[in-house]
């Protein structure tokens, strides 16, 4: 087959063919020798753009099958499904069955996210932002509320934040791949976790109560009082940057 028929066309998975169907190798992409890919690293070795980065640690990850993902896009035409040929403009849109939303590189209002078990939050690209109004602003701007008593899981995956982020009611918290822009806000959660996270500006960078924090590859920077507050509770990690902060590095 010509190039351009390789380039536009899934593989077949069991031999080095392409076929007419973009979707044999669903959720997978093409990989060497034009077989289906069995694994994932980048949100780009999936067809459904969405690699699972928050299981199996450092990986190889698993591809989330698209059917299973609520896709937003801001620069979508108005009246989309919510898929990912047609995704809805805002996040908001998004049924609160759905426990995976994927969001293209773009600008989002400030978002309220409610869920009843777990919920997961995912850029499908290296820069999908959520801004509130388009304006950075100190303080939460994302805002994840677990339904009253049911002990969500909650997540944000390789996003870069405008704001910082507030979580309340939920049982767990875990930010990965993921940069604030104005600090990470109040969390009162029982658990958080932040794997490969930068923290810029904000008051304080991080303000923990109750539960276990643990920082995985995490850098502090530029906030305006201390860089870790923690009020109760255990607190816990390695590969800890903390820096030119506006009072104690860290206050346990």
């Amino acid at each position: 087959p010509t190039s351009s028929y390789i380039e536009t066309h899934a593989c077949d998975g069991s031999s080095a063919t392409c076929k007419t169907s973009k979707t044999t190798c669903d959720p997978y992409g093409c990989g060497a020798g034009l077989t289906c890919k069995t694994s994932c690293m980048a949100n780009s070795d999936c067809s459904s753009k969405v690699c699972e980065f928050w299981n199996k640690g450092n990986g190889p990850h698993d591809c989330v099958t698209a059917t299973n993902v609520c896709y937003a896009d801001a620069a979508a035409a108005a009246g989309g499904t919510g898929s990912l040929a047609a995704p809805f403009t805002s996040p908001s849109s998004c049924p609160s069955s759905m426990k995976i939303i994927a969001l293209a590189d773009g600008t989002y209002p400030s978002t309220v996210f409610t869920a009843t078990s777990e919920l997961t939050v995912t850029g499908t690209g290296a820069g999908a932002t959520l801004y509130n109004n388009g304006v950075l602003q100190v303080g939460a701007n994302v805002t994840l509320k677990a339904a009253a008593n049911t002990g969500a899981t909650l997540r944000l995956v390789g996003l870069s934040l405008g704001g910082g982020v507030e979580a309340s009611d939920a049982s767990s918290l875990r930010m990965i791949r993921t940069r604030t822009l104005n600090g990470l806000g109040v969390v009162r959660t029982g658990n958080v976790l932040l794997q490969d996270v930068s923290i810029e500006g904000g008051q304080p960078g991080i303000e923990h109560s109750v539960g276990t924090l643990t920082l995985e590859n995490v850098r502090v920077n530029g906030v305006a009082s201390a860089g870790i507050r923690s009020k109760a509770g255990t607190v816990q990690g390695s590969d800890l940057s903390i820096s030119n902060t506006g009072g104690s590095c860290a206050y346990i």
